[in-house]
């Protein structure tokens, strides 16, 4: 899109001011009064700069409470944030959609981070700081949102599937080497008879009740998971899905 045919409220990315995100306030002469999208600071934009349109809006649209999803009295937005449209954006401008859609059959395997190399590029950007173990797997939505969406425009109206957090519950099977000391009190004529006795009384010693001592541990062989279990973590105003405002 051509500097002249810019609009307000459009979200422009732009190069030469630093790779940043802003929306368009207000036009002055030959310029744009614009807004970081992050910092809130304001700038201006010239013909001059090198940006490109993220996302075009005739309006904004402030989400209310209509655009929520009750949940056990939790509320969950259905659509994306402004952060979120840019990430999306991005993802289907940079991306071919196989590339995607590889990166999404990773994740379905079990790699969870798979998304990382996609996604971190983005996070200082939109200065972003994951809280949880479980935030930054939950990125992995974004690439889903951009192969739904990857042939259509999306705007803060566009919903976004966002993922539940579930809890993978299992048991470790594993063979560790393990060094227990006895003791045990025999009676013997001298240290020779002792020396002859040792073999037999060794042979049989559990029969004897000898008394445990210290122990120590060595190297342990992993064998396996077993007990394994899924469980939903209910929501609450402290464990909600993931949304990056």
């Amino acid at each position: 899109m051509s500097f002249n045919n810019l609009k307000k409220n459009d979200v422009v990315f732009s190069e030469s001011k630093g790779s940043r995100v802003f929306k368009l306030i207000s036009k002055k002469d030959n310029h744009w009064v614009v807004g970081d999208m992050f910092t809130k600071k304001f700038d201006i934009i010239t013909e001059s700069d090198t940006f490109r349109v993220v996302k075009t809006e005739n309006k904004p649209k402030p989400i209310s409470l209509l655009n929520l999803v009750e949940s056990n009295g939790v509320s969950i937005r259905p659509t994306l944030t402004e952060k979120e449209v840019f990430i999306v954006e991005e993802l289907k401008d940079s991306y071919e959609e196989n590339d995607l859609h590889d990166v999404i059959e990773r994740y379905e395997n079990g790699e969870l981070n798979s998304g990382d190399d996609l996604l971190k590029q983005y996070l200082k950007l939109l200065n972003f700081n994951s809280r949880l173990q479980y935030d930054s797997f939950a990125l992995i939505q974004y690439v889903y949102c951009a192969i739904e969406n990857y042939d259509t425009e999306i705007s803060t109206s566009t919903n976004i599937n966002r993922f539940k957090l579930f809890e993978l519950l299992a048991t470790e099977i594993s063979d560790e080497r393990k060094y227990q000391n006895w003791s045990l009190k025999v009676p013997a004529l001298d240290l020779d008879m002792m020396t002859k006795m040792q073999s037999g009384i060794i042979a049989d010693i559990w029969q004897y009740d000898p008394d445990a001592g210290s122990a120590d541990y060595g190297d342990s062989d992993f064998i396996g998971m077993s007990d394994i279990e899924i469980q939903e973590v209910g929501l609450s105003e402290y464990r909600k899905p993931l949304v990056i405002e």
